[in-house]
């Protein structure tokens, strides 16, 4: 099964009335073999992973169910909101013998076992129980358990390393989430009523850098702004941001806002100004992905932290929860984009802590989610894999070996950043002759981003795209990128609406209320509707 970038390894378990006694229990008599009914089991993992979901299939339903890692306790797997049918729990199974049991509301209980290998397929289950219908010996000592603590729990750390290959999907069924909230399955966004939706954005900067507010509050009222957006089609707003402007008292610098055009904003703190973004937008049907785009205001960052990982990590981590839980509730905020163009030092999937960002966006996703389990969490590539060099934040080769993994499924959605030749001669741009361009480009896509989407293994949103169209080569290859992301039902946000963008100018022009027509133009077509 496909879903979320990682692929499941499956096993697939079924005993019989009567099928075996389990060793704490005396045999059954032949009446109570006659009432003890089929059960199945149905685990999933990917190899070296942190997620198990078990559909259990049981006449009468279990009262519980739980799991045992490496001969620990028994720790209890929560009944999933979207199935009453799933069980789920989050914690280290790598390489771990780890036993499942059911068990029912008369306390017999039945149970198998399977080796957990980094990069295998599990073995079959073997049954060791009956699970009978009537109240017998408590199960709750199944043979051999309940001998220490959990082998299995973490210290809170992961360590990483992938001894293989989890290519794939995420876990289970993705749970549809509250009302007005996207989830994903396959390379599909779904609304909660469960119709396919693209994110067809535009970028909003200034919270990032020293205006500390979006830059064109000083020459536009925001619901001016917001209008026009809406009214050109696009149905979403990407807004980064610098971890400054969380802060208690920072506020808009004022020469970046005018007060006599947005009353409502006058006085308020950077934060309290997002706020009152994300409420307007909301009031159009507009939807809002928030983007840490830099820790500070002074420039971006190759990794997730500048210096001291320990630290810097966990105020990152504790910024973007407390964000979802003052938006919690409020849908209008769909996702989060973890970390805006990781690079350099960036590795994926290496298992370094300091340097490996899928690691960091699966300890930031899951922190989040802890949080509010109903956003998407938005995980951008890096610069360098394995040789292979892309654009900052652009290059998700890596997602294909060691995709990342969520404690809630249909919550992670891939980000790349593209862009022309004005911005940088990429060697793709080079030899136009020999490579057939602009006809070369989706294969280069195909292999850095797109197989996410044509392999249906999550759905990817180009989070930045810009050009000035001052030349032939940008033209054309913005016209076979919109192409190509309508094409294969792609997701996006235009950089920018802004036109003080000094690579790729903007959608506005300086006047910040005209329309560059021929960057809408080459947009147009590829944009979707309002998200129900």
């Amino acid at each position: 099964m496909k879903r979320m970038g990682m692929l499941l390894s499956a096993v697939l378990f079924t005993t019989a009335c009567g099928g075996g006694v389990a060793e704490e229990e005396s045999a059954l008599t032949g009446w109570e073999q006659r009432l003890a009914a089929p059960v199945s089991f149905f685990l999933q993992t990917s190899s070296n992973d942190w997620w198990m979901e078990a559909r259990i299939t049981a006449s009468p339903a279990p009262a519980r169910v739980e799991v045992s890692v490496n001969g620990g306790s028994w720790t209890a797997l929560s009944q999933a909101a979207w199935d009453a049918n799933v069980w789920t729990g989050s914690q280290s199974f790598a390489g771990t013998q780890v036993r499942l049991r059911a068990v029912n509301a008369g306390g017999t209980a039945t149970s198998c076992s399977a080796l957990f290998q980094p990069g295998a397929t599990l073995s079959l289950c073997a049954s060791d129980g009956v699970y009978g219908t009537t109240p017998g010996t408590d199960a709750g000592t199944d043979a051999g358990t309940d001998a220490g603590s959990d082998a299995g729990s973490d210290a809170g750390t992961d360590a990483g390393t992938d001894a293989g290959t989890d290519a794939g999907t995420d876990a289970g069924t993705p749970p549809p989430g509250a009302a007005g909230y996207l989830h994903t399955e396959g390379a599909k966004i779904l609304s909660s009523t469960g119709q396919v939706v693209r994110l067809t954005s535009v970028n909003w900067f200034g919270f990032e850098g020293p205006s500390r507010v979006p830059y064109g509050l000083d020459r536009r009222a925001l619901g001016s702004l917001l209008d026009q957006v809406k009214s050109l089609g696009y149905n979403s707003l990407r807004l980064p941001y610098s971890n400054t402007m969380l802060r208690d008292g920072v506020s808009p610098d004022p020469l970046s806002m005018n007060n006599a055009l947005n009353p409502e904003l006058a006085g308020l703190t950077s934060l309290q100004v997002m706020d009152r973004i994300i409420a307007a937008a909301g009031a159009r049907g507009l939807r809002i992905v928030l983007d840490r785009h830099r820790p500070d205001s002074s420039s971006q960052s190759e990794l997730w932290y500048r210096s001291n990982r320990a630290t810097e990590e966990q105020a990152w981590i504790d910024d973007w929860k407390m964000l979802a839980q003052r938006y919690k509730g409020n849908p209008t905020v769909v996702g989060v984009d973890l970390h805006n163009e990781p690079h350099g030092r960036a590795t994926w999937g290496d298992g370094n802590l300091d340097t490996d960002w899928r690691l960091a966006a699966e300890r930031a996703g899951n922190a989040i989610l802890g949080v509010n389990p109903d956003l998407l969490i938005i995980v951008e590539g890096i610069e360098i894999y394995q040789n292979n060099w892309y654009w900052w934040g652009g290059n998700l080769r890596g997602a294909r070996d060691y995709p990342v993994r969520l404690n809630v499924p249909g919550r992670v959605v891939y980000s790349a950043h593209d862009y022309p030749e004005s911005v940088y001669g990429q060697p793709w741009f080079q030899n136009k002759g020999s490579t057939g361009y602009p006809a070369n480009l989706p294969g280069v896509w195909d292999a850095t981003w797109g197989f996410l989407v044509k392999e249906n293994r999550a759905p990817v949103w180009l989070g930045e795209f810009g050009t000035k169209l001052l030349i032939d080569s940008d033209r054309q290859w913005i016209q076979t990128l919109t192409a190509y992301l309508s094409g294969n039902g792609m997701s996006f946000a235009f950089w920018s609406l802004n036109p003080n963008s000094d690579d790729t100018g903007g959608l506005l022009q300086d006047d910040w209320t005209t329309v560059q027509q021929a960057k809408q133009t080459y947009i147009a077509p590829a944009l979707a509707p309002l998200i129900p």
